[in-house]
């Protein structure tokens, strides 16, 4: 942790962050959940992205202290491009909104700037997980069973079938989306009802999961 004198030396060296708030809506004609809440702004100049366990924690727990959870710290980019990003949803699963993110972000932003860990520009960008998010763990996975996923893995994945086989051969697939029926230890099962088919996949061998929200069709 700085001085309050090296503190004050740093804030008269580094122009002061440029705020710019977003909020990012999905076509979903009036649905008002459909609202994916981001606040960024831009931080300062020049190298690698990386934050301590500690300071991670402290982000964490500023997410807390106004009622959300931090899902995941991801970074992406390159240079001046880098983007820093604050994956949040409030404490009771339900998305963040534009508020908590610009909340949020404000008070990162201002740690960030006093552990003076990121030495390059960057934009530093806090947004809600979304209706389609990701899956970060096993228990985050567990908490969404019985909803439908989208499921990327990083090896093909023979499924088991369901009943007497359908017409469409048995193939394994690297793509696949279903109910996740359950999560058993460090396997999720994921049931393809319609080509009546059961993937079973390691949570370690997945590349992405993600919540298969179907939007409304406009007109009805």
């Amino acid at each position: 942790m700085k001085s309050l004198a090296e503190y004050a030396d740093s804030r008269r060296r580094v122009v002061r962050p440029r705020l710019s708030f977003l909020l990012l809506i999905k076509d979903s004609g009036d649905l008002l959940s459909g609202k994916r809440a981001a606040a960024r702004f831009f931080i300062r100049p020049e190298r690698e992205m990386k934050l301590s366990l500690e300071t991670t924690g402290e982000i964490r727990a500023i997410a807390e202290e106004k009622g959300c959870r931090l899902l995941a710290v991801e970074s992406a980019g390159a240079g001046r491009f880098s983007v820093l990003r604050l994956v949040l949803e409030r404490s009771t699963g339900e998305p963040v909104t534009l508020e908590d993110c610009e909340t949020v972000s404000r008070e990162v932003s201002a740690l960030l700037d006093v552990s003076d860990e990121i030495r390059h520009r960057y934009t530093l960008e806090v947004s809600s997980a979304g209706l389609e998010r990701r899956l970060y763990s096993l228990e985050d996975a567990a908490r969404f069973a019985g909803q439908r996923v989208r499921v990327k893995t990083e090896t093909p994945v023979l499924p088991d079938p369901i009943g007497e086989p359908g017409r469409a051969p048995l193939t394994a697939a690297r793509n696949f989306a279903g109910v996740l029926e359950r999560v058993e230890g460090d396997r999720l099962s994921i049931v393809d009802g319609e080509n009546r088919r059961i993937y079973n996949v390691r949570f370690g061998d997945i590349r992405s999961a993600r919540l298969d929200f179907h939007w409304p069709v406009k007109g009805n």
